[in-house]
């Protein structure tokens, strides 16, 4: 909250994980938890909502929920993304965004078991998912993803990630 009554809508979920199109601020993306898309905080604080009454609360109680397997993403061809998130409202964050939603989350989560597929992330063409996959690699054990980091390093060629790699190399130095 910037003031009372008052948001900083650059800091809302919703526009980190749907709008945003480059990088979600480092300093955000704790906060961003587990949130691969969206939120609906704002819908449960909002004062308007209380008007509605309780059909539109039995209706979005209704809406069917779909568990997205965040590690499963990473393996996903564009066409096949492009097939399973076209028709639905993910579509709008694009499969860069999608994933690279999924790396913050997993990265939050210290996932173990999502190793592999950021590994394979850094390979992304797609300098948001690249970013942060080393995010979340470094995240979970930074120790370990010096090494790997820094051999991507060698061969990125966006500007912007590898500042975030080289930062990432500093903080891999500075915790051993």
């Amino acid at each position: 909250m910037v003031s009372p009554r008052v948001l900083d809508a650059r800091r809302c979920l919703s526009y980190l994980t749907i709008e945003l199109r480059g990088f979600i601020p480092r300093e955000l993306r704790e906060l961003v938890g587990n949130w691969f898309f969206g939120c609906d905080l704002c819908q449960e604080v909002c004062p308007w909502n209380r008007r509605l009454g309780p059909t539109a609360q039995a209706t979005s109680e209704a809406t069917e929920t779909r568990v997205i397997n965040l590690i499963a993403l990473f393996r996903l061809k564009e066409d096949e993304f492009r097939k399973m998130f076209g028709p639905t409202a993910l579509w709008r964050a694009k499969r860069r965004g999608l994933l690279r939603n999924a790396a913050i989350v997993l990265g939050n989560q210290r996932n173990q078991a999502a190793w592999d597929v950021l590994v394979s992330g850094l390979e992304d063409s797609e300098p948001v998912v690249r970013e942060a996959c080393a995010w979340a690699l470094a995240r979970i054990d930074i120790a370990a993803a010096g090494p790997i980091i820094r051999a991507h390093l060698a061969k990125e060629t966006d500007p912007a990630v590898a500042a975030s790699l080289s930062g990432y190399l500093a903080e891999t130095s500075s915790s051993g």
